[in-house]
């Protein structure tokens, strides 16, 4: 995924959820110098096209609103325990 003139940098990593094919994406963080979870997104398939995306975005602590992470701030090691590498998926990404 490609987003022109986007200030952010992304990364993704393919898994499974509920039988379901999902996205791990990882932005930038450049305080810690590699790719950290931002979401799990759930792919719902109609054909050969995706119908929709369910996105549970791993916010901070010490928010309930995860965008307000948008774009620098690291989601809460705990959750990322719970939702990335519940489905297999690494805690960042180079």
């Amino acid at each position: 995924m490609q987003a022109p003139r986007s200030p952010w940098r992304w990364r993704h990593r393919p898994t499974i959820a509920n039988g379901q094919l999902a996205v791990g994406t990882y932005t930038w963080m450049e305080g810690e110098k590699t790719h950290v979870p931002f979401s799990l997104d759930v792919l719902a398939l109609a054909g050969d096209r995706i119908r929709e995306v369910t996105a549970f975005v791993v916010r901070p602590a010490d928010t309930a609103d995860g965008y307000s992470r948008w774009p620098d701030r690291a989601a809460d090691p705990s959750r990322v325990e719970a939702v990335f590498r519940r489905f297999g998926l690494p805690d960042h990404v180079d």
